[in-house]
């Protein structure tokens, strides 16, 4: 209470302080509100992108139903026609059958054909009822993701003032190059290590991530605790630091090996 009263008086009785701090609340709430909006946006593109893809590949299953049941000439020009509409849509797995149906036209294919585009179509449907859920759901651990999701970005900035100016304090009281030039390469791991956290505490919160190894979660909680051992010992600092980014560059590699980066 000592304290919140001291920094009530120190507003009072300085108006520079208060127009500055009336300002940054100010532009909080701005970014807050923005923030918000390109969430919400980007909802909607994602939601509308998952429906249009959608009723390409329930075209598709349609037409390639009519040529299982009933095949002629006129109905597999209309399945050549609905395979190249669909085309921007493709899996790599359904690519591959694909071009390999057009090399040979064996009949038995288009069954395989079919079922991966069912596939496509589950997923699609599970995404939209995401999207719609969000929306539309009354739950409260649900509205509180909705809530502060726009803040996060809000949140890391004070941090990383905060981090910057804890640092350049120790800084200052550094005589000691190689000590300055550490805790320089500390508070870097550190703000370096924030965006990696936010990226988990999502994972767990949406659920979106395909991957559950020890390999993407050991490295990514390497890459969390670096800057909290370079914090203990400030003298890690250079050595954690390079750590961190060998840790992220191994990280990305893996993710690039199993082919789930453009996912993430």
């Amino acid at each position: 209470m000592n304290t919140l009263y001291q920094l009530f008086f120190l507003v009072k009785s300085n108006p520079i302080g208060s127009a500055i701090l009336t300002f940054i609340l100010t532009f909080m709430i701005w970014l807050y509100k923005e923030n918000k909006a390109i969430i919400q946006n980007e909802n909607k593109i994602n939601f509308d992108s998952n429906r249009k893809t959608a009723a390409h590949y329930g075209q598709l299953e349609s037409v390639i139903s009519l040529n299982i049941v009933t095949p002629s000439e006129k109905n597999e020009q209309k399945l050549f026609d609905a395979l190249g509409n669909c085309s921007p849509y493709y899996t790599d797995d359904l690519r591959k059958v694909i071009r390999d149906y057009y090399s040979d036209h064996n009949s038995n294919k288009l069954q395989v054909i079919n079922s991966l585009v069912q596939v496509e179509i589950d997923k699609l449907n599970r995404e939209a009822t995401k999207y719609i859920i969000e929306y539309k759901t009354k739950d409260f651990s649900d509205f509180l993701i909705k809530l502060f999701r726009p803040a996060i970005p809000i949140f890391y900035m004070v941090v990383c003032s905060i981090i910057v100016s804890m640092y350049f304090i120790m800084w200052e009281s550094e005589a000691s190059s190689f000590r300055r030039l550490n805790i320089i390469f500390s508070g870097l791991s550190l703000i370096f290590g924030g965006p990696l956290f936010i990226w988990l505490i999502h994972d767990l919160f949406e659920k979106i991530f395909r991957i559950r190894t020890f390999i993407f979660y050991g490295s990514l909680l390497f890459i969390i605790l670096m800057p909290i051992i370079s914090m203990i010992f400030v003298s890690f600092g250079i050595i954690g630091f390079g750590l961190q980014l060998i840790a992220v560059v191994f990280l990305f590699v893996y993710l690039k090996k199993i082919k789930v980066i453009s996912r993430i």
